[in-house]
């Protein structure tokens, strides 16, 4: 099969597997649990875990307290991460949500069964789809999470889809 033709193909099953779950996983209770639920290799939109009226998410590795890059909107949240006093520890990785501009921490606490990847390149072996780029930060809109399962591990890369 051609390269294009098979992109195509993977980026169509994708676009089908979130329309899907993202109902199902709007019934869960928390992020963590739509997380767990969510099936390895799909690209779910943050919209479907934390809901439609979400302006930016951003996320934090384990003992990453503050946002890395330097713009407005890491500026701002660093402000408040500060104000609440915010830390960081080895056990858990955080989902800094922005929501009617209300900062909302969605602290996941990490296992084999869910941690995150990081930012860093990912190895060779893993592929994501073409649209999805590695971020720390995204906008309401694009920002998304793949879940993949790495070495016996299941990892959530987050980044943002390309328009």
């Amino acid at each position: 099969m051609a390269p294009a033709k098979k992109k195509y193909r993977y980026s169509l099953l994708a676009a089908v597997c979130t329309l899907l779950i993202s109902t199902s996983l709007a019934d869960a209770s928390s992020i963590t649990d739509a997380l767990r639920k969510a099936p390895i290799g799909d690209l779910i939109k943050a919209q479907s875990l934390a809901g439609s009226n979400v302006e930016t998410v951003c996320a934090l590795q384990p003992y990453q307290d503050r946002l890395l890059a330097d713009n407005d909107v890491a500026k701002g949240l660093n402000a408040r991460l500060n104000a609440e006093a915010f830390s960081a520890d080895e056990g858990h990785f955080t989902f800094v949500i922005v929501r009617n501009g209300d900062v909302e921490l969605e602290q996941i606490t990490r296992s084999v069964q869910l941690d995150i990847f990081g930012f860093h390149q990912l190895p060779a072996e893993v592929m994501l789809p073409g649209q999805f780029v590695q971020a720390q930060c995204a906008d309401g809109q694009s920002a998304a999470i793949i879940k993949i399962l790495f070495r016996g591990r299941t990892y959530v890369v987050f980044g943002s889809l390309r328009q």
